[in-house]
């Protein structure tokens, strides 16, 4: 194999060792009133927000997997999920000096967002047959919030006063949870698709013209098609709140104009994308549960733009991260190279992604150009990935999400073979015919998801870490 000559460079000076000016603009810092409040923070709504939505979406994920058809265990997902409740105390009493107070309000906070399940549970009708009203839930509510307040509070009492505070970059777990949460998210809808279940509740915004947040827990699971439909809906709902929180957390936290525009993007992105799910119901014609051309067409894009979505939350992670704000630089005579061939990756990688949204929802007379793209992205995917790990070794943010690529390519080849032979020469728009068939077709879906981020923060990585043998260092 002939790998292109590398001849680096010397490692660009420590940070430490440049002029000041510099060293505060490779923090996302300027001299005036704009920069990046980088690094560690201990403020309590800093500390609070990030953890109560981390936590809030790990209840969530034990929630959706404890009412799948094949797999019950209601009971120890409800014991689960308390723990994270008090977990998630702990963690913030550890990053605040005021251990106690951290802890109840992250408790607090947390209940505050599951109200969006909470309803659905409230509203569940009674013997008559009504649904309770939303004054008669008031009282629970409040129960519910002094819960929650206390097991944040226990969890606090689970740290000595002596602690030493724990490094904490608010920015970065923030958004790596509003990515996390959207993967969940992409898994999700990847089991509404194999299911087909993606018209079982025939209206938007409205679920059963209800709304969509009081529509009783026993109607979402009176039937599996339902309960994948509406928790997509939901948790789709709480990618929407993290993304659209993070927005004005960044703007708090990071004074950098571009990533405070990059998160905004997200929040358009994750309008559109929501939209366009909704939309495809709509247009759909629900009474006989036949798609027209754009519902089709609408269904296509939702499943494309969310992997899109993902990788875009991954990259903002990239950027807030340390990593970005001080960069090691290798100088080397491949970064063009380098470049050209992981944007080309990128580019086609986009492009397998609509080939593989066409078999999964159109027709699976595209699966042969599906296949070929496999063998174009992959033959390139490792060909880059040989390329990072030997030409860049002492350069770990390139070497790191290339040996990941690697790893992720070799895994989709598997997962697509096998996604062919557990679903056979099954028509497109067909239920799934089994736990193993949802399951396994979920997994090279969402793998696909993964790809299509690593294969975006290694484009950052070259274009942060490597520069040409005759360029000087970028000033952020």
């Amino acid at each position: 194999m002939n790998i292109e000559s590398h001849a680096p460079g010397p490692k660009e000076p420590e940070k430490s060792d440049l002029p000041l000016e510099l060293q505060m603009s490779a923090n996302g810092l300027q001299t005036g009133d704009s920069g990046s409040s980088a690094g560690t923070s201990h403020s309590l709504p800093s500390v609070v927000i990030p953890v109560a939505f981390g936590a809030t979406v790990a209840m969530w994920g034990v929630g959706y997997v404890s009412h799948l058809e094949f797999v019950t265990f209601p009971r120890f997902a409800l014991l689960l999920m308390i723990l994270i409740q008090v977990l998630a105390g702990r963690a913030a009493a550890f990053r605040h000096p005021r251990a106690l107070r951290a802890g109840i309000a992250t408790g607090l906070l947390v209940s505050t967002l599951n109200l969006l399940i909470l309803a659905s549970l409230l509203r569940e009708p009674g013997e008559d047959g009504e649904s309770a009203s939303l004054a008669s839930a008031l009282l629970p509510m409040v129960g519910f919030w002094v819960v929650g307040g206390v097991l944040g509070g226990l969890g606090s009492l689970w740290v000595s006063s002596d602690r030493e505070l724990r490094p904490f970059d608010p920015p970065l777990i923030f958004t790596r949870i509003a990515a996390a949460a959207t993967f969940l998210l992409v898994v999700i809808g990847g089991i509404v698709t194999s299911n087909e279940a993606g018209l079982a509740v025939p209206d938007w915004p409205a679920s059963f013209e209800a709304n969509m947040f009081l529509l009783p827990l026993s109607k979402m699971v009176s039937e599996s098609a339902i309960y994948y439909e509406h928790a997509h809906r939901l948790f789709g709902a709480l990618v929407g709140l993290t993304t659209v929180a993070l927005f004005p957390f960044l703007w708090v936290m990071d004074r950098r104009r571009w990533v405070r525009g990059f998160a905004a993007w997200a929040v358009v992105l994750v309008v559109a994308q929501g939209a366009m799910g909704g939309l495809r119901v709509v247009l759909a014609d629900n009474e006989n549960n036949i798609e027209n051309f754009w519902s089709l067409v609408l269904r296509v894009a939702h499943g494309v733009s969310g992997q899109v979505f993902f990788a875009t939350l991954v990259a903002l992670a990239a950027f807030v991260s340390p990593n970005w704000r001080t960069p090691t630089i290798e100088k080397t005579q491949s970064f063009v190279a380098e470049r050209q061939l992981t944007m080309l990756l990128l580019l086609i990688s986009l492009g397998q992604l609509v080939l593989g949204a066409l078999v999964r929802h159109i027709d699976r007379a595209w699966l042969i150009p599906h296949i070929g793209g496999a063998v174009l992205v992959g033959g390139l995917a490792v060909w880059v990935a040989v390329r990072a790990t030997t030409l860049f070794p002492e350069t770990p943010q390139v070497r790191g999400s290339g040996v990941a690529l690697l790893f992720l390519v070799i895994t989709q080849w598997l997962l697509g073979f096998f996604s062919l032979a557990v679903t056979g020469g099954d028509d497109v728009r067909e239920k799934s015919n089994g736990a193993l068939q949802t399951i396994v077709t979920t997994m090279h879906q969402a793998m696909g998801a993964l790809i299509l981020a690593t294969v975006t923060l290694h484009l950052i990585g070259v274009w942060r870490h490597l520069r040409p043998l005759d360029r000087a260092v970028p000033a952020r």
